[in-house]
């Protein structure tokens, strides 16, 4: 019976240690290209295109055999509670924002000190080539990190794991590679810290609506209001 047991509990594990390799790579295609190479375009190849966009498509739709409605389905754009999703979306994206652009002029000094500028031209990301990257991070970082984290990821880790264990495994390595971006631009102390802890917090949110709401519309909107919050304190610099 033990052996039973054990043999199932190592079953179950061969079910999903794929998704953690996936997530520690896409942590890692985040952290590497930043810390060791200095090289913003290959984020953008590595992680966004080829983790967060090729991976979940070859898994799900050339390894899984999934029709296009499965799939769009399975990343979190699902049809339920699509409204309220919206709606919801829309007021905590719009409070996101507002205490981002707040946090900003409240702890200027703090952000004013800081090597974003610095660290953004040593990435390839000249003055001249700004909005360029604004524009860019407005349009893709929400969505696409959305479709990876709270869907293709969230999405494979519930099938075998509870609730909040699975929001909070998802949130970990979410949280992750943005300590590289934080600890690259801010001096380790109590507000770099805290910003550390905030993007934490807003992982656990998505999570929380993606299995309330049963879809990413809600994270999703929330999370590219969030993204024009920090990218409008990047011009602001």
């Amino acid at each position: 019976m033990q052996i039973q047991k054990t043999k199932a509990k190592h079953s179950e594990l061969k079910k999903y240690w794929d998704t953690y390799v996936i997530m520690l790579m896409a942590s890692l295609t985040v952290i590497v290209p930043i810390t060791v190479y200095e090289d913003l375009i290959a984020v953008f190849l590595l992680y966004y295109i080829g983790i967060c966009i090729i991976v979940p498509l070859l898994d799900c739709i050339l390894l899984k055999r999934m029709n296009l409605r499965d799939f769009i389905n399975f990343i979190g754009f699902d049809n339920r509670n699509v409204k309220k999703s919206l709606f919801i979306g829309i007021g905590h994206g719009l409070l996101f924002f507002t205490l981002t652009v707040a946090g900003f002029y409240i702890f200027k000094d703090f952000f004013m000190q800081s090597t974003i500028i610095e660290n953004v031209k040593a990435w390839g990301v000249s003055n001249e080539s700004k909005w360029i990257l604004f524009v860019i991070m407005v349009l893709f970082n929400g969505i696409i990190e959305e479709i990876f984290w709270r869907g293709y990821t969230y999405g494979k880790l519930r099938k075998h794991t509870k609730k909040w264990l699975t929001i909070i495994i998802v949130t970990l390595f979410y949280t992750s590679y943005h300590l590289a971006t934080v600890l690259s631009f801010f001096k380790l102390n109590y507000l770099s810290i805290q910003v550390i802890f905030a993007v934490f917090a807003a992982g656990i949110v998505w999570g929380w609506m993606r299995f309330k709401y049963k879809n990413i519309w809600a994270s999703t909107i929330g999370h590219s209001f969030a993204t024009i919050g920090y990218m409008t304190v990047y011009l602001l610099l």
